[in-house]
């Protein structure tokens, strides 16, 4: 993902109930992730709607960045095809 400070939404009974829960699930994905990268897991109340709309957005974001980044490749492309 290339960031160095993530939060991550977990949704569900078991994370919220579980009086342990939270403490396996953060050892377990320290292990996961790779070293110098903080984390937070935060207790996300109806994951699947706010979910969703957070993957859209996110979508959404990365492919206009796509986009900002294509546009000087493709001025650059076209200002040789008009000097050759």
């Amino acid at each position: 993902m290339g960031r160095e400070d993530v939060a991550v939404a977990v949704d569900g009974s078991l994370y919220r109930f579980h009086p342990h829960f939270h403490d396996l699930m953060m050892e377990k994905t320290e292990h996961l992730v790779n070293p110098g990268i903080k984390f937070r897991l935060m207790l996300s109340h109806d994951g699947s709607g706010k979910g969703a709309a957070l993957v859209a957005a996110v979508a959404h974001r990365v492919e206009e960045e796509k986009k900002k980044q294509q546009q000087p490749l493709a001025r650059g492309v076209k200002d040789l095809n008009l000097n050759s």
